[in-house]
This record gives structure tokens, sequence and C-alpha cells, in this order.
């Protein structure tokens, strides 16, 4: 939280960071839009961290209409002066960042995902440096993608189509999981010859990801029906995996998750393997400058 006196006034006024990156964001892209897609969030919450930065600072920042979005004259003073801030504040982070990255690695795991050999790898490496600190953070992949790219994590554990595409990343095969169709074990359909065309009718629950559309879930969702061979049905989105998992266990539908999901081992629901593999990577920037890292990735099992 920033806290500083304002320009036109003797109050004090509240700005956060986030709003303060938005509004760099947006008149960067000169789009709420494009903004929204860069920073993983909607396009209702870039408008709220705007509209409220726009309130604290009582200025109108930004000229709107239906085709382009610029800055006001006092917008662009106030961009000049945030942008030197996001300057000195990132290069300050950053000072204190390196002052412990080489004594820490962290790692960004897939939320749910079983860990594996990770842990362990983890212990083990703790034994022979044992001034390392080792830290996990569970998240979604659009974020961890996130995290790697801007070095707020060393190492993320994720499936290998959903690793970043750029060419300055490397990664390690550290294990295969079998993708699952889960059906409530109460589910009319559950049964021992059970076939994939049981599945035609039937609604396929689908969480809707994070920084994604709902054109570009029912897309994708549309596309694995067809791929997997699940006939034409009904699709439902939901905003968290969580709720997909629960729906699933009441019968509403079927989802798919990995034998390496902790959902797999949920009780109340009857899970079928499917003739498709998923590979599991351990991924790292190529420049990382962690010294320690490449030798924690050598103690993974590949």
């Amino acid at each position: 939280m920033i806290k500083r006196e304002s320009i036109l006034g003797d109050a004090k006024k509240m700005l956060t960071e986030q709003m303060i990156r938005c509004f760099l964001t947006v008149a960067n892209n000169e789009s709420f839009t494009k903004a929204a897609e860069e920073m993983f969030l909607t396009q209702q919450a870039v408008s709220k961290h705007i509209k409220k930065l726009e309130e604290e600072l009582s200025a109108e920042l930004f000229k709107r209409s239906t085709r382009s979005v610029e800055l006001t004259e006092t917008g662009e003073h106030f961009y000049q002066m945030f942008l030197k801030w996001s300057v000195e504040y990132d290069s300050m982070l950053q000072s204190i960042d390196k002052k412990t990255d080489d004594n820490t690695i962290r790692i960004g795991m897939i939320s749910r995902m079983n860990s594996g050999s990770v842990p362990m790898a983890a212990n083990a490496f703790k034994k022979k440096h044992k001034e390392c600190k080792i830290t996990f953070i569970h998240n979604e992949a659009v974020d961890l993608n996130r995290k790697i790219a801007d070095d707020e994590i060393n190492l993320m554990i994720t499936y290998e189509q959903l690793m970043p595409r750029d060419k300055g990343f490397r990664s390690k095969k550290i294990g295969e999981t079998n993708l699952l169709l889960c059906l409530s074990e109460n589910h009319e359909k559950v049964k021992k010859n059970f076939k994939l065309s049981d599945m035609e009718g039937e609604a396929f629950l689908v969480c809707l990801n994070k920084g994604e559309s709902k054109s570009q879930a029912m897309k994708k969702a549309v596309e694995s029906r067809k791929r997997l061979g699940l006939g034409e049905g009904e699709i439902r989105l939901y905003s968290d995996i969580d709720e997909v998992n629960m729906m699933t266990e009441l019968g509403e539908g079927f989802s798919f998750c990995s034998d390496s999901n902790l959902f797999a081992s949920n009780p109340f629901i009857k899970t079928y393997p499917l003739a498709h593999k998923t590979v599991i990577c351990a991924c790292w920037k190529t420049n990382n400058n962690n010294k320690l890292l490449k030798e924690f990735i050598n103690c993974i099992p590949g």
C-alpha cells in the first residue's frame, strides 16, 4: 500500500500498487481490453481500479470513446510520475531479491497436482545445502507462467501443454500422467463396460481458466469433446475447479482430471482412464541466476 499526500490538495490519498499498474498498462496499450489480457484480469476489474484511482486523485485520467482510450493532460502528468515510480520501485525490489536469491529456491506447482518426487528431491537437496531455503507456491498455470516470467519463482512444475512457449525457457520431463474421465459414483452411466460413446448427450463440466473468455473456453471444450470421441452435448462453465468437482460428485455431468491430480482420489467419484497421457515437466528460465537451481533440478528423478 502506498501512502502519499495529494498533489491536488491536503487530504491523504491511498493509492495501491494495483491501481498504478493498471493505469500504466491501460496507458501503454491505449485499451482496457488489452490491458486486462496483459494483466490476467477481467476488463471490469481494470475499469474499477482506474475509477478508484481517478476518485483518489480527483482527476480524469483518460478520454474514453467507443474506438479509443487516450490520456488527458492531467493523465499524462500522472503517467510520467507513476512511470518513474514504477522503475524505481521495481529496481528496489530486485535489489532486495538478489540478497536472498542465492539461498532460496522458489518452486511453483499447479494447484492440486500431486507433488510426487519433487518434495523428496527437496529434502535430499536440503541435507546437502542446510543453508538453502525451498518454498512451494501452488497456483493455476496462468499465474505460474506470469510468476516465472517475472522471476517471482525459479522453477515451475506443470503439464507440458501448459508450459511457456518462449525460447528463453528450458524443461525436464519428470513424469507422465493419465487423463481420467470423472463421473459421480452414483451416476446412472457408471458401469464396468463403460465406453466413451456413453457420454453422448451428457453435460461436460468445465472450469473457466483465469484470463480466459467464455467463448474461448467453450471453443476448447467443443474441440476436446470432438478429439476424444465424446460426441455432442451440453457444456457448462464454472469459475472454480472446486465447483466443477462438486457438480461432478452430484451427478450433473462428467469432467476430466489427471491421475496426478488430488481429485483423482475423491472417494465419491468414479474415474475412467483415457488413451491419453500428459507429460509433467520441470520448467525454468535459461538465464536464471540462482546458483543452486541447476543442482536442484538434477536431484529430481526424470
